[in-house]
């Protein structure tokens, strides 16, 4: 059945992973670069996108909070190392679209 919305499932994936490589690693390392150098900017945009991606009820599990901001702020430097090391976004984007889509299929097993 969940066959069917695979397209969808990537067609999201994809959109995601370049709206948020081009808003978080395009836009901050080039700008955050000229102040506080590769390490630095790499740091800030990964703290950036992983605030991004947390919410108040979150933390109402505060292991769970612990491992998953653990993991964001990882996979953050991870895009940034990529985007650096490239010096290009399409690293990032396609290494972001692997990640999120194990997250999403298994979002899209729960609601079907």
């Amino acid at each position: 059945m969940m066959v069917m919305f695979l397209p969808w499932i990537i067609a999201f994936v994809f959109m995601n992973a370049v709206r948020e490589e081009l808003w978080f690693r395009a836009t901050c390392l080039a700008e955050y670069g000229k102040y506080l150098g590769l390490n630095g900017a790499n740091w800030v945009q990964a703290i950036i996108f992983t605030l991004a991606h947390s919410s108040p009820s979150l933390f109402k599990n505060p292991g769970f909070a612990a491992i998953y901001m653990g993991v964001i702020i990882v996979l953050g430097l991870g895009f940034g190392a990529t985007m650096q090391k490239s010096g290009s976004v399409l690293g990032a984007i396609l290494f972001h679209a692997g990640s999120d889509t194990p997250v999403i299929l298994a979002a899209f097993s729960l609601v079907i």
